[in-house]
């Protein structure tokens, strides 16, 4: 018979190789049980759970868990999907969901989203029927759905004019800091007299980032700069016959600038 001394490295190996196991497995443990992986474990849930989540859940968060989960299934994009959205948008109790609905709607081809934005944009200065008034950030949430929508869609002359005229008087009047600049990079695709105005009305401000948000504004829409300098800038527009004739001729440091600016996804944003 062998000498037991033998066999204790063995053991020793043996039981040190369990406490790693169940060391590991305690960790794992723990980690599913976190609320983040247990959702992972559950599984996906279907449209309509997502649907019933969305619309129907007391607690603000599983409905804001409701319009993401709807807005990434297959029936994210669809006509009934959109106006949920749109209706969650203008009159949920909750700031959040309201702005995950806004951020749902960036991947819907829905006609009524200027006119949802315009209408939670002038929200706090004009009452609209069945629409709740809109706090800073789902203001800055429509702001960013009508600069995402001018990017990636054509508009209708009516919604234009609805959005061009909705930008102009809200920028001179609009207190979040974040939902002015969004509105001011918007105005830079519109090339008209009107909006260069605002824009270097804009610059009267001792806010930087927002005189810099209008004259790189100012500087896409019509291919010059004038650094920031207002009284430059309408003497230069009462000189200039047509504004718009050196547009996309920006200065390199300019043009970089403005090539360098996030174009993310809304809703991957979100989350």
């Amino acid at each position: 018979m062998m000498p037991r001394r033998m066999f204790e490295p063995l053991r020793s190996a043996h039981l040190a190789c369990m406490a790693a196991f169940l060391l590991t497995l305690s960790f794992v443990s723990a980690g599913c049980n976190s609320p983040k992986n247990k959702r992972m474990f559950e599984g996906r849930k279907s449209s309509r759970e997502y649907l019933d989540m969305a619309l129907e859940s007391k607690v603000a968060d599983e409905r804001r868990r409701g319009v993401v989960g709807l807005a990434k299934s297959a029936d994210g994009q669809t006509e009934w999907a959109a106006k949920v959205f749109d209706t969650l948008a203008r009159t949920d109790t909750d700031a959040m969901v309201r702005c995950a609905a806004l951020r749902a709607m960036s991947r819907c081809n829905e006609a009524s989203r200027v006119e949802t934005c315009t209408i939670l944009l002038t929200s706090p200065v004009r009452k609209h029927e069945g629409v709740r008034e809109a706090p800073p950030p789902v203001r800055w949430n429509a702001a960013n759905l009508l600069l995402h929508v001018i990017r990636t869609s054509d508009v209708t002359p009516e919604d234009r004019e609805m959005l061009i005229t909705t930008l102009i008087e809200r920028i001179r009047a609009e207190s979040d800091h974040s939902t002015r600049l969004a509105m001011l990079e918007t105005l830079g695709y519109f090339p008209e007299r009107r909006v260069i105005e605002a824009l270097i009305d804009a610059l009267v401000t001792e806010n930087f980032a927002v005189a810099h948000t209008a004259e790189l504004s100012l500087a896409s829409l019509t291919g010059v700069t004038h650094d920031h300098d207002v009284d430059a800038w309408r003497a230069w527009l009462q000189e200039t016959q047509d504004p718009f004739a050196s547009a996309g001729h920006l200065p390199e440091s300019i043009a970089r600038e403005l090539d360098s600016r996030p174009k993310w996804d809304l809703l991957e944003w979100w989350e």
